[in-house]
């Protein structure tokens, strides 16, 4: 939130977030490396080094990573090259 909304906009807003699309509010103050992208990009990591270390290959990591696990549909190398590999080390 921002001293910029008023109240009655947050509040509209958290309840339709909250009843329209089922999704849980957690206020807060986003800012660079918020804790999503730290959890996400962890969560990359060690997917990505499982895959390696199990010997799966680029097609099948993706195809098991992907959807089932709300990945987008590049899979979890595509999003790695999505993201950039810059940040992903």
């Amino acid at each position: 939130t921002s001293p910029a909304n008023r109240p009655e906009q947050i509040s509209a807003l958290t309840s339709f977030i909250d009843l329209a699309l089922g999704k849980s509010v957690v206020p807060c103050k986003d800012s660079p490396g918020f804790i999503a992208n730290r959890l996400g990009t962890l969560w990359i990591k060690a997917a990505l080094a499982n895959a390696f270390t199990q010997g799966i290959d680029v097609e099948e990591a993706d195809a098991l990573l992907g959807k089932p696990f709300g990945v987008p549909k590049t899979g979890i190398f595509g999003l790695v090259d999505l993201v950039g590999l810059d940040l992903m080390r």
